[in-house]
C-alpha cells in the first residue's frame, strides 16, 4: 500500500507523524507475512519463471483499479484497511519489533520497480482467449483429421484398385463376335484370322528401291491400351474407373483386354488436368463427377451410345465452351453442368426425357435454349442464377408435365416465356428477380400460381390469368412494379399474404365474388388501385377496410372476362 501511494519512507513517516525506522519496521513485518506464501504460488506455474514475489505483489497493486473496481471504490478500501492496521496495533507491534531488532532492513521503495503488464498471459487466461484457443484447437484439430481421413480414403482406393487389377485374368485370346456390334471399324474375325502375336519392339520398317524407309500396315507396340487408366471388368464390359497419365490431350480407348469401354465411372477424371478428351464409340453412360471440376476442358463430344450424364458428371467445368450431346441422350442428371460458366450455347436431343435439378445453374454465359418435345420431367432449379439467358423455348407439341421450383431465379435477361399446355401450376420462386421479364403466356390449364413466382418481374406490364386458376399463392406478384391492372377470373378463391404488394403502378384489379380469403398485405403499397369487385364480397370488404376505392358496386363479375390492359 505504501508503494502504491508512491511516497517515500521520510515521507509515509511524516504522513503519520512517526519516525522513519517506524515505517520501515512495519513494511518489514508485511513482506515477511506475504511474500513467501506468494513466492510458492509463483513457483507453481510456470509462466511466472522468474518473476519475484515483492513485483508480482507491487504490479497487483498498481493494477487493481485498472481490473478489479472503480478508483473510489478503492481509495475508501485503502482508507479502511490503514484504519483497521491502526486498531489492530500492528503498527506498535512493528515498532516494538524493530526495537528489539539489532539492525533493520534499508528497502529503497523508489528504485522498486513493479512487474510489467503480460499481455499474452492475461488474454490466454481470460476467458474469452480461452474461447478463441479452443476454438482454433478445435479447427486444428478438424483439418488434420480431415486431411488424414483424406489420405486414408486415397491409400485404400489405390490398394483396391491395385488388387483388383492383379486379379484380372490375363489369357483372352478371342473376342466374341456379339461384341462388334458396338463397332463398324473391324470386320467379324474368320476362322483362318488370327490375332497377331505381341512383340516386345515395333516392327521393323520395310526399304524400298529409293531408300526410304516406310512403315508397315500393321504395327504392333509393348504400349498396353488402356495403360493410363485404372478400370474394372464386368463380365464383357470395362468401366474406366481413374485417369493415371499426365497428359493434357487424352484418348480412352475403346476396348480393354479385348472387352469394350462401356462406362467412364463416378470420378475417374475428377479434377484432373486434361484439357481435351475423346470417348470412344461403345461408351453408353457417363458416371457421378466424371469430369467433376475439369476446369481445363474446353469442348467435348458425347458418343452416339450414351444414353445417360448422370449428376455432377461436368459439375465446375468453367472453361467448358461446347458440348455436342448425342440423339440417344435420355437423362441428364442433377447439377450435370452445374456452374460451367464459360458454356454458351447447347442443344438437347429430341430423345431426352429428364432434366435434373439444377442441371444448368450458374451457367452464366447461356444465352439461349430449346426444350425438346420428348422431355417429360424438368427438376426445380435448372437454370438457377443463368443471368445471360434471353430464350428458353418450348413447343405446342411438347409433353412436359411437371417443371420444379425456382427454375428461372436470377435469370435477369430473360425477356420471354410461354408454358406448355400440360403444365398444370406455376412453381414457387419460378421467375423470381427476372426484371426484363415482359411477355408470359400461361397454360390455360394452370389452377395455381405458386408463391414469389413473378416476384420483382419488374418488367411485367400485363398477364392473362386463365380461367382455371383457383389459387394465388404468397407474394405471387409482389413488387412487379410496372404491372398496371390486373383480372383475378371466376373460380379464384385464394389470393396470398402480399400477392401484389410493393405494385406501385397497379391502377385496376378486377375481383370476382368467387375469392373467400384476402391475405394480409395483399395490395399494401398499391396506393392508386380501384377494386371492382361485386356488393358485399370479400374483395369489397377487403377495400373497405384497407381504404381502398371500390368502382360501380356490381352485383358480380363477368365470368372469364378480359384484363383491362388488353
Amino acid at each position: 500500500l505504501f508503494y502504491y501511494a508512491e511516497l517515500s519512507g521520510e515521507q509515509i513517516a511524516q504522513i503519520f507523524v512517526v519516525s522513519p525506522d517506524v515505517v520501515l519496521g512495519t513494511i518489514q513485518t508485511v513482506r515477511r507475512a506475504v511474500l513467501p506464501p506468494v513466492a510458492e504460488i509463483l513457483g507453481r506455474h510456470d509462466a511466472f519463471n522468474g518473476t519475484d514475489a515483492e513485483s508480482a505483489v507491487l504490479w497487483a497493486l498498481r493494477n487493481t483499479a485498472r481490473f478489479t473496481v472503480l478508483p473510489a471504490r478503492l481509495d475508501s478500501f485503502y482508507q479502511e484497511l490503514l484504519g483497521k492496521m491502526v486498531e489492530s496495533e500492528i503498527l506498535d507491534t512493528s515498532i516494538a519489533a524493530e526495537t528489539e531488532t539489532a539492525e533493520v532492513d534499508d528497502i529503497p521503495i523508489r528504485e522498486m520497480q513493479p512487474l510489467r503488464e503480460n499481455r499474452v498471459l492475461k488474454t490466454i487466461f481470460s476467458l474469452r482467449g480461452l474461447i478463441i484457443l479452443l476454438v482454433l484447437l478445435v479447427g486444428i484439430v478438424g483439418v488434420m483429421g480431415l486431411r488424414a481421413l483424406r489420405a486414408y480414403h486415397m491409400r485404400r482406393s489405390n490398394w483396391n484398385d491395385f488388387t483388383e487389377r492383379t486379379t484380372l485374368s490375363m489369357t483372352n485370346t478371342a473376342i466374341q463376335l456379339e461384341h462388334y456390334i458396338f463397332s463398324t471399324e473391324f470386320d467379324p474375325p474368320t476362322e483362318t484370322e488370327t490375332e497377331p502375336p505381341a512383340t516386345t519392339a515395333e516392327t521393323e520398317p520395310e526399304t524400298t528401291e529409293t531408300g526410304k524407309a516406310e512403315r508397315t500396315e500393321a504395327v504392333i507396340t509393348t504400349a498396353k491400351p488402356g495403360a493410363d487408366f485404372a478400370y474394372t471388368e464386368n463380365g464383357n464390359q470395362i468401366t474406366i474407373t481413374g485417369y493415371n497419365g499426365n497428359h493434357a490431350t487424352v484418348e480412352v480407348p475403346e476396348k480393354i483386354d479385348g472387352k469394350f469401354v462401356t462406362v467412364i465411372g463416378e470420378n475417374a477424371f475428377f479434377n484432373s488436368s486434361i484439357t481435351s478428351i475423346k470417348l470412344p464409340a461403345s461408351l453408353m453412360t457417363i458416371g457421378k463427377n466424371a469430369f467433376h471440376s475439369c476446369t481445363g476442358l474446353q469442348n467435348i463430344t458425347i458418343p452416339s451410345a450414351v444414353t445417360l450424364i448422370e449428376s455432377n458428371a461436368f459439375r465446375g467445368c468453367t472453361n467448358l465452351r461446347s458440348v455436342t450431346l448425342p440423339d440417344s441422350l435420355r437423362r441428364m442428371g442433377e447439377q450435370a453442368f452445374y456452374r460451367c460458366t464459360s458454356l454458351s450455347t447447347i442443344t438437347l436431343p429430341g430423345s431426352m426425357h429428364t432434366i435434373g435439378d439444377w442441371a444448368f445453374a450458374y451457367c452464366t454465359s447461356l444465352s439461349a435454349i430449346s426444350i425438346p418435345d420428348s422431355v417429360t420431367t424438368m427438376g426445380s432449379s435448372i437454370f438457377y442464377e443463368c443471368k445471360s439467358l434471353t430464350k428458353c423455348a418450348f413447343t405446342t407439341r411438347s409433353r412436359a408435365n411437371s417443371m420444379g421450383e425456382s427454375m428461372f431465379f436470377g435469370c435477369t435477361s430473360l425477356t420471354a416465356f410461354g408454358f406448355p399446355n400440360t403444365i398444370r401450376a406455376v412453381p414457387a420462386n419460378f421467375f423470381l428477380g427476372c426484371r426484363s421479364l415482359s411477355t408470359v403466356t400461361l397454360s390455360n390449364n394452370t389452377m395455381t400460381i405458386g408463391s414469389n413466382a413473378f416476384k420483382d418481374c419488374i418488367s411485367l406490364p400485363s398477364i392473362k390469368i386463365p380461367s382455371g386458376t383457383t389459387r394465388i399463392e404468397a407474394s405471387a406478384f409482389q413488387g412487379c412494379t410496372s404491372l398496371t391492372a390486373i383480372t383475378i377470373p371466376s373460380g379464384v378463391t385464394n389470393i396470398g399474404d402480399s400477392a401484389f404488394r410493393g405494385c406501385v403502378n397497379l391502377l385496376s384489379a378486377t375481383l370476382p365474388g368467387s375469392v373467400r380469403t384476402i391475405g394480409s398485405n395483399a395490395f399494401s403499397g398499391c396506393d392508386r388501385v380501384v377494386f371492382h369487385c361485386p356488393t358485399g364480397s370479400t374483395a369489397e370488404k377487403y377495400a373497405d377496410s384497407n381504404h381502398i376505392e371500390v368502382y360501380g358496386r356490381t352485383t358480380e363479375t363477368t365470368e372469364n372476362s378480359e384484363s383491362i390492359s388488353e
